[in-house]
């Protein structure tokens, strides 16, 4: 399915969207293909758009899963192999009241402002098996939630994230009461399932993520001139805000930058690097 949009007048009382499939009541619905499409190509293709009376809120998605049946069955969607594309949608994959979406192997392309994978707690999206997200505009990727013994609510395993907008954000990241700098992007990362961030992806001033009331034990050698991809201090002072948190220094931490150095983090800046408070 390729150019699907949704009406122009769908606004917040009427409440018109598009879709791709939409699965609820404990349905399974399979949408699996033997093989991907090559990448840059989509099977699915939505755009969306604002509500015309509303232009902060977006309608339109790719896949949507929610419920369960009488019977307590799981609502799933199987699209395994399948390139989708949302563009200006709500969100392009979404998992709601314990359903299930898989879409091992194939890609996911989002270019909006909501979640490219929009998962509650006890739903489940699949994207594994040498999959592809990849994230423009102002997308956040999906949902982390670090309390300890919560369940992920994504499985990105063996696939790779490929950024292409200075605006993303990877995560919402939730319940991270302390973090350490020590392998600091695959304690982030590794509630999703560990996925390899693309090199393509440096280019952008992305973030990994904004962390509130944190409190931050750099445990290891810090230097904000190392740019190395998914290093501690890559991830530490580029790829992350910190508000409202405490940071206890046991390790050293050179801050020297030059200016091809500080345009290369983010040039419109206008707090210190990797800090952001609300105070």
């Amino acid at each position: 399915m390729t150019g699907a949009t949704v009406e122009t007048d769908a606004n917040t009382t009427n409440n018109k969207n598009t879709g791709a499939v939409f699965a609820k009541g404990g349905s399974i619905v399979d949408i699996s293909r033997t093989t991907a499409p090559t990448t840059g190509t989509y099977n699915i293709d939505v755009t969306g758009q604002a509500f015309t009376d509303d232009t902060t809120k977006f309608t339109g998605f790719g896949l949507f899963a929610t419920g369960s049946g009488t019977t307590g069955s799981v609502t799933k969607i199987n699209a395994s192999n399948n390139n989708i594309k949302v563009t200006n949608g709500a969100s392009a994959v979404i998992a709601t009241n314990g359903a299930e979406i898989t879409l091992n192997g194939g890609t996911v392309h989002y270019d909006g402002s909501g979640y490219a994978l929009y998962s509650q707690p006890g739903s489940k999206i699949y994207l594994m098996n040498s999959g592809r997200l990849e994230l423009a505009g102002h997308a956040t990727g999906f949902l982390v939630d670090l309390t300890p013994g919560a369940t992920s609510t994504v499985d990105l395993s063996t696939s790779t994230i490929d950024v292409q907008s200075n605006d993303v954000i990877l995560a919402n990241i939730t319940g991270a009461s302390t973090l350490s700098t020590t392998n600091l992007g695959t304690t982030l990362l590794g509630a999703a399932g560990n996925p390899t961030i693309s090199s393509g992806s440096s280019a952008y001033t992305y973030k990994y993520g904004v962390v509130d009331g944190t409190t931050i034990n750099i445990d290891t050698n810090i230097d904000k001139s190392n740019a190395t991809t998914g290093s501690d201090s890559e991830v530490f002072t580029r790829r992350l805000l910190y508000q409202n948190s405490l940071l206890n220094a046991t390790a050293n931490v050179d801050a020297e930058l030059n200016s091809s150095e500080i345009s290369a983090i983010d040039p419109t800046l206008t707090v210190p690097v990797g800090i952001s408070s609300s105070c």
